[in-house]
């Protein structure tokens, strides 16, 4: 284990996930699926986290996400593209179940194609706040953000700024960070 109860990529690739540099997962962090775990390179995924990914999980550069956070890519694969962020509390389902009574529910139902499934892919510059929970119908714009404690299931525009319930867009969301992003990266690597 590294340095602050963090896993380095040398301890994450001999579990099994395949990672870039500069990687660190905290060794509370539950992955169900090792290998179809895919992180790039300067990803930081914090405490209590749980991964459950029997489908693909692929996390590009620059993303972190913030502790007790939860992506199921239980029936299609999850991907956040570079510097997306993830909150603390924040759930990804790409699976909801049906709960109408035409279908049984949870893991004892046989019949896959119940309920709602499709990926979710966080494009690049997304946030999500703290405790949002996303479902199979949303999509995201690049740099969307979702605020605290909303419900995404609708698609977000372009550098748009979304809260509330029902969730509606409020504000354009300000590019100045775009600017200096590069010269920040540097000093960071």
């Amino acid at each position: 284990m590294g340095e602050n109860f963090f896993h380095n990529e040398k301890d994450l690739k001999k579990m099994g996930v395949n990672c870039g540099k500069n990687c660190k997962i905290h060794c509370s962090v539950i992955i169900t699926h090792p290998k179809n775990l895919y992180i790039s390179s300067n990803v930081r995924i914090d405490s209590f986290t749980t991964i459950v990914n029997p489908n693909k999980v692929k996390i590009e550069n620059f993303v972190h996400i913030g502790s007790h956070a939860l992506l199921h890519a239980g029936s299609r694969s999850i991907e956040l593209k570079d510097h997306a962020g993830v909150s603390s509390g924040v759930k990804i389902f790409t699976h909801t179940d049906d709960y109408t009574g035409n279908y049984y529910y949870g893991p004892y139902n046989k019949k896959k194609n119940s309920g709602n499934s499709k990926k979710i892919t966080l494009k690049k510059y997304c946030i999500l706040g703290t405790n949002c929970v996303v479902t199979p119908n949303a999509e995201f714009g690049e740099g969307s953000v979702a605020g605290a404690q909303t419900l995404v299931n609708i698609k977000l525009k372009e550098w748009t700024i979304y809260q509330g319930f029902p969730l509606r867009g409020y504000f354009k969301r300000k590019k100045k960070f775009l600017k200096n992003l590069k010269r920040s990266l540097n000093d960071f690597v």
